[in-house]
């Protein structure tokens, strides 16, 4: 498979209180513009004259601590407060949503839920990494697109401190990505030897950067491209790890979600590809919320009720299996695709 051609690399113009930045900025060059919040989006609109599109910057909420008797379950409750971080407004100058600051893999997928539940704006989201691609607690980042680019992500940017923390992140999640990727740079890392793979897009780590970054950017001549293909295979992460899967994986038996779930797990490990969860009324979602930490290989959720999976799918941080044990009608099972990255084997 040949690589697919890519721009050279476009800038996206940080957010800036001094928007005199902007002007005369927007050229053949630039892709987009940051607001820092809703607020901004007017002036910046107005800074940029429409000459590209405009970004509202959503920073990350800590997500909660636990959950107490009555209350939502964590997931939930993350994605609700979300919800109250977007309806505060988002303008009509806002083109898309760029969804940074989360403090794990787990918020930065809530945040993009709560986005696509109320509205439609298109995504980019900023995954911040270390070494060897790994995010804050423990998410790699092959991982994290193959989660982000099938639940409403259109474009990933990859920022860390290292720029060859960012260049392996790239190298690793690139033959995987099937939206375009991004770099937060420092102008003097395209002046060395490190190469960004398939970086569309090039966002400054500081805003004040802009000017260098452009004129770095137009001499920078170490852009790589690889193909986008992986074998046919799936992908079914598990919300930590990839997982690359044969369309007839072994499926466990069923595993109910009750006192003894931890135990369970741990006995099906040596018999099977994927583990089979079984979900059978409200209270199970509880228990299955608890134990998603074990769940270290792809998972086949099971519920009679749609309205049950729906709950377990938000949950489950990873793109979940679907072997058609309970039929659902072609309708609910596009939909469950769509806005979770459901796998229907």
């Amino acid at each position: 498979m040949e690589p697919i051609p890519l721009c050279k690399g476009q800038l996206i113009l940080a957010e800036t209180h001094d928007l005199a930045v902007y002007q005369g900025a927007c050229g053949a060059d630039c892709a987009a513009a940051l607001a820092p919040s809703a607020g901004a989006c007017m002036p910046v609109a107005e800074a940029v004259r429409e000459s590209v599109p405009v970004g509202c910057v959503v920073e990350g909420v800590p997500g909660p601590e636990g959950v107490s008797g009555g209350q939502p379950h964590p997931t939930e409750a993350l994605i609700g407060q979300y919800k109250d971080l977007l309806r505060q407004g988002i303008p009509e100058q806002a083109d898309f949503l760029y969804l940074r600051g989360t403090d794990s893999f787990a918020s930065l997928r809530c945040a993009v839920l709560a986005a696509t539940d109320l509205t439609g704006r298109s995504i980019m989201a900023e995954v911040p990494v270390g070494a060897d691609g790994v995010l804050p607690f423990g998410t790699d980042i092959v991982a994290a697109v193959a989660v982000l680019q099938r639940i409403g992500v259109g474009t990933v940017i990859v920022s860390g401190e290292a720029a060859q923390d960012v260049a392996d992140a790239l190298a690793r999640c690139a033959p995987y990505a099937r939206v375009s990727l991004g770099a937060r740079v420092d102008p003097s890392w395209l002046a060395g030897d490190v190469r960004f793979t398939n970086a569309e897009l090039y966002v400054p780590r500081r805003a004040e950067d802009i000017g260098a970054l452009r004129a770095a950017l137009a001499a920078y001549t170490g852009a790589v491209q690889v193909p986008r293909d992986h074998d046919g295979l799936l992908i079914a992460p598990d919300g930590t790890n990839a997982h690359f899967i044969d369309p007839m994986i072994d499926i466990s038996d069923g595993i109910e979600c009750d006192s003894h779930l931890g135990e369970l797990l741990l006995e099906a490990e040596d018999g099977s590809g994927a583990y089979k969860i079984l979900l059978q009324e409200e209270e199970d979602l509880i228990c299955f919320e608890e134990h998603v930490f074990m769940l270290a290989r792809p998972v086949c959720l099971c519920a009679e009720q749609p309205e049950l999976l729906e709950k377990a799918l938000r949950i489950y941080p990873g793109r979940a299996l679907y072997d058609g044990t309970w039929e659902l009608d072609a309708r609910l099972t596009r939909y469950f695709s769509e806005k979770y990255g459901m796998i229907c084997l």
